[in-house]
């Protein structure tokens, strides 16, 4: 018998995070001269040092030390209003009868708030992110808890 586990990524897959996610830049950079459909196709995957990076070198200054933390909160207070999951996923998910997961390389913290305020966490086994999953030979956290496979040793009976 073949055991699988479809593993999700999360942001712009499940949940509809990248316009939340750039409108915290315009919100706390009003001196960034850029629409938002514009950072979300410039910015859209890209890890959030590469993105700190990038503005300040369009600036061509250094961010405050605060501003990761800054930024941080400001997606947390836009999520905790107006995260919605992506279309079409909750019925997906709904009708999908294989244990199901989510990986993501953003931290744990923000990724339950995510699942929770989208209301998609009900529907997902356990999360993992990143850090957690590239451990090698180790049993992976996003699909240890559904007891169905081992994805150092399974891999191919995951569905990404």
């Amino acid at each position: 018998m073949v055991s699988i586990c479809i593993i999700f990524d999360l942001d712009g897959t499940l949940i509809d995070s990248e316009s939340l996610c750039n409108q915290a830049f315009l919100d706390l950079l009003p001196q960034l001269n850029d629409t938002l459909e514009s950072l979300i196709q410039r910015y859209r995957g890209k890890k959030l040092a590469s993105i700190l990076a990038d503005i300040e070198s369009r600036l061509c200054q250094s961010l405050p030390d605060t501003f990761e933390q800054h930024y941080r909160q400001r997606v947390t207070e836009l999520f905790s209003r107006e995260l919605k999951p992506m279309p079409g996923v909750i019925e997906m998910l709904k009708a999908t009868n294989f244990p199901k997961c989510v990986a993501s390389s953003g931290p744990s913290l923000k990724i339950r708030q995510a699942l929770q305020v989208s209301g998609l966490a009900p529907y997902l086994e356990t999360i993992s992110s990143a850090p957690m999953m590239l451990v090698p030979g180790s049993q992976s956290q996003a699909c240890s808890n559904t007891q169905h496979m081992q994805w150092a040793l399974c891999p191919a009976n995951a569905w990404l």
